[in-house]
């Protein structure tokens, strides 16, 4: 009997690992995305280099994969400082480290390219893209807390796709026990937004009514997730 049950317990585990290997490269992009735009210098100039700090379980998921992960998430944000008007002080490089840490962590730096320069294995060098055409970018949109344990917060959605729930590597983190660690996402795309609930423990109700796939989300609809109540705000 305790035979079995060790094997159901790792099967759990290895599914959860599973889950949480998918769900990791876009949240470090959605931070990667939010340090380009916190710490820029002055209006338009952005840092080159950007060190992605993980817990050291997370960081061991992700370790088979990191060369091809970090190349394709410097070639991501070049891409996408040229497309907000950004000018960055070097080649965009990004390095994916492990810490004793809680969460996603994100430092950004400023640094000049020269002969002498040298770089670490883990980081990926590109230039940015010359020739891109622009896409309209999402316009400002916040969500309110009205009630739950983060009553009166108010948090502003950046970039196409923002993950909800009580893990500190979301962009909206709830200190909600009835929330998930990745609870649900919004996402803005052909000038409507629309949310989706991750497989969540307790569900999503919008409106009152409970969220079933995915469904567009106007200005004013109150989304509840646990004890939390949110208010789109657009």
């Amino acid at each position: 009997m305790t035979s079995l049950w060790n094997k159901l317990a790792h099967r759990l585990r290895q599914a959860r690992h599973q889950r949480r290997q998918r769900k990791l490269p876009e949240i470090i992009w959605l931070h990667l995305v939010a340090s380009l735009e916190e710490s820029g210098r002055g209006v338009t100039s952005r840092p080159n280099l950007y060190q992605v700090v993980l817990p050291t379980e997370d960081y061991t998921l992700l370790q088979p994969n990191m060369k091809d992960l970090t190349k394709k998430l410097a070639h991501r944000l070049a891409a996408e400082a040229h497309q907000r008007g950004y000018s960055v002080s070097g080649q965009v490089g990004v390095d994916i480290v492990p810490d004793k840490v809680d969460s996603v962590l994100v430092k950004a730096v400023y640094k000049t390219e020269s002969s002498s320069d040298s770089q670490a294995d883990t980081t990926i060098v590109f230039h940015l893209p010359r020739k891109k055409q622009k896409s309209p970018l999402p316009p400002s949109r916040s969500l309110a807390v009205l009630s739950g344990p983060d009553r009166g917060s108010i948090f502003t959605l950046w970039g196409e796709k923002t993950l909800v729930g009580r893990s500190g590597t979301n962009h909206v983190i709830l200190h909600d026990e009835g929330v998930s660690r990745v609870h649900l996402a919004i996402s803005w795309s052909e000038d409507q937004e629309s949310i989706e609930d991750l497989e969540s423990l307790n569900g999503t109700w919008v409106n009152g009514r409970r969220l079933q796939g995915k469904m567009r989300l106007n200005v004013g609809d109150k989304i509840k997730l646990g004890s939390t109540t949110l208010e789109y705000r657009g």
